[in-house]
Formats: structure tokens, sequence, C-alpha cells
């Protein structure tokens, strides 16, 4: 709070404020910096343990274990993300080919669309768009969407990735729509998606509730915005931004 411009009998109150604000910020910070080191320092132990699990004969919970190990792995790994994804001094902003990260993504998540049955489609223009962005971040941010969609997609159906253009009535233009075909989203639960932890009563997969999170932390840094909408069968996450530049311009 600026104290220069305030009653000299407020001043002193001002500078107490902004003292406990300062403590307040610094205890944030050490609090996300320790989370960050633990998540890294666990990544190792938890690979290790990996590999002596694989090792071990056959028994009838080894597989029970190799999945308990890849999900703690996975909750690890989305810890690290997010506290990435809060730091604006980790983004490298450079002039990213929407398409070609959205098909590493699809290429990426082939294996797990697969197993439940899913199959992954990418609509595109000709003229690709192009996006200034952290590339690394935008493919996190890409994946957590369509690994979410697939989830939560019936069997037998698609989740669509959709880089064709869309302009916005408020003269926003849409970087993607990622959709499935899955149980409506409710608009209380549109209210509490891309909160930290939340998780919907009707999920079908084992969880810590970060992606969309991540996601929204990653949109916001970049200036976009993230929402979440139903229409017709279809669930649609949709990203905004300013109207892009296109690749042959």
């Amino acid at each position: 709070l600026p104290a220069e411009a305030a009653p000299k009998e407020l001043k002193a109150v001002i500078r107490v404020v902004n003292d406990a604000f300062q403590r307040l910020e610094k205890g944030f910070q050490i609090q996300q910096d320790m989370l960050a080191t633990t998540a890294h320092e666990l990544k190792t132990p938890l690979t290790l343990m990996r590999n002596e699990v694989e090792a071990l004969d056959p028994i009838p919970a080894r597989q029970l274990l190799l999945n308990d190990i890849d999900q703690l792995s996975r909750q690890v790994g989305q810890i690290l993300h997010l506290s990435e994804a809060r730091g604006v001094q980790n983004y490298q902003f450079i002039e990213c080919d929407v398409v070609e990260l959205a098909d590493d993504v699809v290429r990426y998540l082939a294996r797990l669309a697969d197993s439940h049955q899913v199959q992954l489609q990418l609509q595109f223009n000709e003229r690709i768009a192009l996006v200034r962005a952290d590339k690394g971040m935008l493919f996190v941010l890409l994946k957590n969407l369509v690994e979410n969609a697939i989830y939560h997609a019936e069997p037998q159906t698609a989740v669509c990735i959709d880089l064709r253009e869309h302009q916005h009535p408020d003269t926003e233009q849409h970087i993607l729509t990622v959709s499935n075909k899955g149980p409506a989203i409710t608009a209380e639960h549109r209210r509490l998606i891309f909160n930290k932890f939340w998780r919907g009563p009707e999920r079908h997969h084992v969880g810590a509730g970060l992606g969309l999170s991540i996601c929204q932390e990653i949109a916001e840094k970049h200036g976009w915005r993230l929402r979440v909408t139903n229409h017709a069968t279809r669930t649609l996450f949709v990203l905004y931004s300013q109207p892009l530049r296109l690749k042959n311009q």
C-alpha cells in the first residue's frame, strides 16, 4: 500500500500492514519452494522403486504396486508443474506452432486413449496459426486438457482437439477447443472445476485434482481465458486469446 500520500497519522498503520503482507508473501514463497523441492526429491526414489518392483518375480500384488507407484509419480509431477506454472520467471515466450504441439500431445497420449477405448481427433485449418507462448507450458496445458477429456469420455467415442479459427463476439479468438462426449458438467461444478484439489463426485479415475488448476494457472500467465461449457452432448474446454498471427502472414 502506498504510504507517501497518506495522512501522517496513517503512515505507521500502512507500514505495519505492508510489513505483514511482505511476511505473508515470503511465507507463501517458502511453502511453495519446500513443496517443489520435496516433489523433485521424490522423483528419483519413485523411479528406483518402480524398477525394483518390475524386477520382482511375478506375484499377485505386483501390478497393484506398479499402479500405485505410477499414480504417486503422476501426482508428484503435477505438483512440480503447478509450482513451475506459478513462477513468471519460468516462462520463455516464443512463437509456437499450435498444431505441431497438439500433434505431439496426441502421440504422447495415444496409449492412454487406446486403453480407454477413446479416439483422438485433431482438426485444424490449412493456414496454421502461431501463438506467442512458452512452448513447454503450452504443451502441459494441452496435455492436461486432453488427458482430462480422455478420463471422462464415454468408451467408443472421440476426444476432439479443434484448432480451427472461431471469432468470439468480444473480438477474442480461440486458440483451441478440447471436447469429449461424457457426463455434462453442472453449473455448480463449472464454478469449482479449476480449483486446486477439487474432484467431481462422478470421477472415474484416481487423481489429485490438480490438472485443470495447472491449466488455469498457465492460461492466466499468458493472458488467456480458459472456459468450460456444455454443448449438446459434449463438454468443451475453450482457450481464448487475442487474435492470432497466421503462419503465412
